[in-house]
């Protein structure tokens, strides 16, 4: 009886692993084409994609009035029970 080399052990799992990613490649692809055409009709009605916005466009508004008016970030955040993130992604869109 003989045993494995450690070469050959480590070369049996690099085709295992490679097997893995070709198949879950091949799925995110497969689910990819499935969805895309479900994803142009929805835009086409004007439904929003995505997650639900934690502000109203009325909410937003204010955030950028007060943030320009000098107030603090964290002081905003508490306010409107968000993220520091969330308020400074409405004061600065293009940083994301």
């Amino acid at each position: 009886m003989s045993f494995a080399r450690g070469s050959e052990v480590k070369n049996f799992y690099r085709g295992v692993i490679g097997t893995e990613q070709l198949l879950l490649s091949l799925t995110y692809d497969f689910f990819r084409i499935l969805r895309s055409p479900r994803l142009a009709r929805a835009k086409s009605e004007g439904k929003t994609l995505g997650r639900k916005p934690k502000t109203t466009l009325q909410q937003r508004a204010a955030i950028i009035k007060r943030y320009g008016a000098e107030e603090s970030v964290s002081a905003l955040a508490r306010q409107y029970n968000v993220s520091r993130a969330t308020i400074l992604g409405i004061v600065n869109p293009k940083a994301q």
